[in-house]
């Protein structure tokens, strides 16, 4: 349907509120160096903290990646449910699955050091996600009437997400 998003408002709000921004929170406790490297090297320290890594070009490449994401997934969401009698709202929980899953792979595989707090922001993230939607997918009033029911149980669901 030509004007409409693909996402519902509950779900770009939580996506925007939640599940973006938690994990990215905690990840600033990560430590990139140990504090051997910091002694023996404290120069580093004025570097990092003039901002000189966070330049044009790092964030030209962050946004660059981000941007292949978004498109991979919606690729992948839109074609691996385009043959079936799907509802957009089927649609818009595999793309946003997919958001969630991919957010939670790369923030893994930027972590230096885990903390707990990191692997409850990173795991209590998904689960979270799947917690809500449940729970919205049982209200009769939302727009996401058993949706998340229907495509838990659908193991293409499942091959389309991983």
């Amino acid at each position: 349907v030509s004007g409409t998003s693909l996402f519902n408002s509950v779900s770009l709000m939580a996506y925007n509120v939640f599940y973006t921004s938690v994990p990215v929170l905690v990840s600033v406790l990560d430590k990139d160096l140990s504090e051997e490297t910091v002694l023996r090297h404290p120069q580093i320290l004025f570097y990092c903290q003039a901002g000189r890594l966070l330049n044009p070009s790092t964030f030209a490449g962050w946004f660059g990646r981000s941007l292949f994401h978004a498109i991979v997934v919606f690729i992948i969401s839109i074609h691996s449910y385009a043959y079936d009698k799907s509802e957009m709202e089927e649609v818009s929980m595999v793309a946003l699955s997919g958001c969630i899953w991919l957010q939670a792979f790369v923030i893994t595989m930027e972590t230096n050091s885990f903390t707990i707090l990191q692997h409850l922001a990173i795991w209590g993230n998904l689960a979270a996600f799947y917690v809500i939607n449940w729970i919205f997918s049982a209200l009769p009033s939302s727009g996401m009437y058993t949706i998340m029911f229907r495509l838990c149980r659908q193991p293409s669901y499942w091959i389309t997400i991983f």
